[in-house]
């Protein structure tokens, strides 16, 4: 344990060092150490004064994730600040590198601060509904008021130290390594002990009580009517800063972090960001090491086809763009800077497009380590596409279909290359969304899953590994959701009361009023062109091709499940009803139970995951809620739908599925493995195990 905290000391200053691995996390070992180490320092009569500092080009980035999921063991991190902040002898942090969570508050409970120009400090633990433990809510605004303490709590990133706000709080800012600044400082206080200030009693921040108030107040204000609890509790803990005493303050504070941390909403949220770690950790990473990818070729010139050529520019890779006719390699090329703009490229854009060449001409596509098409979905047109490409690329080139529905060895049976090709849907906008679905086919080889797979990891996308040999996770798992919903619509429920349930639930536009946005036409051929699954009832191919010849077409004509107005915005149908057909003339409107409506959808997902796991065409369940969390507007404080359930409990979504199997065997006869799993006492979440560990569903 005493490697954890190393000490040396120059003319009465201790220079203690975290030594925690590359980040110096705050593990409860290096906690007691620490602890130790500051009371012994305040015991020596030949330190004066006492430093800190990290290891390496970091200072700590503060708590695990791991320990954040239960109960901390004593001593806690608030333990530890209130040693460091009650210490009789001065007390300086160096702070460098990473200043994140209870590491801010680490030093926040220090007396002075002398950062870097390398320091980001900031709070990221707040964005997985986790409110600060240790004081930072109470010592933060005491420092720099409540508008600039809850802009950077509440951002869930870090922030430059010389940003608005924030540099006030350190004292000095260095332009290089900041412990020898730390060291004067320290001496500075040590000779005059009167100029040693406690957090807890700096007032700085209550200079104008009323500004206080009214940032505290204007934020409340903008929360009403969001679902924002952790936001709703850091308010209240910010304004207690400033009305209770300092330890009634953080009492307060505790009691709320506890809250948060045991809350719904945070585990959904701490779910959702563990899903995206857990994504990147395929089987075949232990059978293959991934090729190197340095030159791209595009085919297509659409928004999804020049959101990759501009993310693949961003990092530097040599990119040659094909599209049909100069006109159309024009626009491209007019898209791809809008789109680096828009990732922030600002004035480097000029030298990022020196990566990038445009072309008509197919053949200039030899040179490429791999070619992504990405052109329409249609199976006639990709065919085509893989033909002529098998024709120019070299023979250890990896081919990619950008296709988000297609068969990809139907597409690959065009080339005399089945190993190296590959389905890889970025989902678009990229500026927007970050998730990449890599789609093997039968035939594909280790390296070439994993090559595809490191390549969109370096472009900045979350990667899941998608094993329906065509089509993403996603789009079974939205069919199912509006099957779901045409059910209850035959039950007579209106589809405002499923949408309006559904929007409460989290999702933003519920399912008619997303089906109308995207066009009904548009949703019938996802539906047929989709490989390998097809809707679990007719109802909802038969309802909209009705709907779609009486002119109900959507949002772009005006009309749908919703009427829209010149603006584009939704209003409910009073004739619904004779719209969908007399045999749906039993709908009521109002008066739903949306508590009822929300638990029917989610058991649909979670059988259709389910069904997704026993055909391993998902690893694992959080892979699907990586998957409808970041491409699909799920709600992430919802985790995803198999979390949802979960969360909602596996015997009551099993209670659900079996009152329904006798009206829509298809949808909701339960998969075997959820009663398996109830049986067992268990959830999805024992599925999400990695490595040796990891489990399929049951049987």
């Amino acid at each position: 344990m005493t490697k954890l905290v190393q000490t040396e000391q120059q003319d009465g200053v201790a220079i203690v060092t975290l030594h925690n691995g590359p980040v110096n996390i705050l593990s409860r070992n290096l906690r007691v150490a620490l602890i130790e180490r500051i009371a012994e320092c305040a015991a020596d009569t030949s330190v004066r004064a006492i430093v800190l500092r990290g290891a390496g080009t970091v200072f700590s980035s503060g708590l695990d994730l791991g320990e954040l999921e239960s109960k901390a063991e004593q001593p806690d991190l608030a333990a530890l600040c209130s040693a460091v902040e009650d210490c009789t002898k001065p007390v300086v942090a160096a702070l460098s590198g990473l200043v994140l969570g209870g590491a801010a508050e680490l030093a926040l409970a220090a007396h002075a601060r002398v950062a870097d120009k390398t320091v980001r400090i900031g709070f990221p633990s707040f964005a997985m509904g986790l409110l600060p433990s240790a004081g930072a809510t109470q010592r933060l605004p005491r420092l720099i008021g409540a508008e600039h303490s809850l802009m950077l709590i509440r951002a869930g990133h870090p922030f430059p130290i010389d940003a608005e706000g924030v540099a006030d709080l350190v004292d000095r800012t260095e332009p290089e390594a900041s412990v020898e600044a730390a060291i004067t400082e320290a001496r500075r206080l040590a000779d005059h002990p009167d100029q040693m200030q406690r957090g807890r009693d700096r007032v700085d921040g209550f200079a104008d009580p009323a500004a206080f108030q009214a940032a505290v107040s204007k934020l409340r204000h903008q929360m009403q009517g969001r679902y924002a609890p952790t936001e709703a509790k850091l308010i209240d803990c910010v304004e207690a800063s400033m009305l209770l005493p300092f330890e009634a303050g953080l009492a307060f504070e505790q009691a709320a972090a506890e809250d948060c941390r045991q809350s719904a909403y945070s585990r959904g949220l701490r779910h959702a960001h563990q899903a995206q770690r857990r994504a990147s950790n395929f089987p075949e990473r232990l059978q293959a090491d991934p090729r190197k990818i340095e030159s791209v070729g595009i085919i297509g010139g659409g928004v999804s086809a020049t959101g990759i050529a501009a993310l693949a520019v961003l990092k530097q890779h040599k990119v040659v763009l094909f599209e049909r006719t100069e006109e159309a390699a024009a626009e491209a090329l007019s898209r791809i800077k809008a789109t680096l703009r828009a990732l922030g490229a600002g004035d480097r854009l000029d030298d990022l497009l020196g990566h990038l060449t445009t072309t008509v001409d197919l053949r200039q596509m030899s040179g490429a380590d791999m070619l992504i098409e990405a052109v329409a979905e249609n199976p006639t047109t990709k065919a085509q596409v893989f033909a002529a490409l098998d024709q120019v690329a070299r023979d250890d080139a990896i081919l990619v279909s950008n296709s988000a529905l297609l068969s990809i060895d139907e597409i690959a049976a065009a080339t005399k290359r089945p190993a190296q090709v590959i389905g890889m849907h970025f989902h678009a906008p990229v500026q927007m969304t970050t998730l990449a679905e890599v789609i093997p086919g039968a035939a594909n080889t280790a390296e070439t899953i994993v090559t595809a797979a490191d390549f969109a990891a370096g472009l900045g996308r979350v990667v899941v590994r998608c094993g329906t040999g065509g089509g993403t996770l996603g789009e079974p798992m939205l069919m199912t959701l509006r099957d779901a919903a045409i059910f209850q619509l035959q039950q007579g429920i209106s589809p405002y009361d499923i949408d309006r349930a559904l929007i409460d639930f989290g999702l933003p536009n519920g399912v008619f009023k997303a089906i109308d946005r995207l066009g009904l036409d548009v949703v019938v051929k996802r539906m047929h062109l989709l490989h390998g699954i097809k809707p679990q009832s007719g109802a909802i191919d038969d309802l909209l091709q009705r709907m779609i010849a009486a002119g109900y077409s959507g949002q772009r004509d005006g009309k749908g499940f919703y009427r829209w107005d010149d603006h584009m915005a939704a209003h409910p149908d009073p004739d619904i009803g004779a719209v969908l057909g007399r045999d749906l003339n039993r709908i009521r409107p109002g008066g739903a139970d949306l508590a009822q409506i929300q638990l029917n959808c989610l058991a649909a997902l979670a059988n259709q995951g389910a069904k997704l796991l026993r055909s391993d065409a998902a690893l694992r369940p959080s892979d699907i809620d990586a998957v409808m969390v970041l491409g699909h507007g799920f709600p992430r404080y919802q985790g995803g739908p198999m979390k949802a359930a979960d969360m909602a409990g596996l015997f009551h979504i099993l209670q659900e599925l079996r009152r329904c199997t006798d009206a829509l065997p298809a949808l909701y006869a339960p998969e075997p493995g959820i009663a398996a799993l109830v049986r067992n006492g268990e959830d999805f979440d024992a599925l999400n195990r990695l490595g040796r560990n990891r489990r399929t569903i049951p049987e």
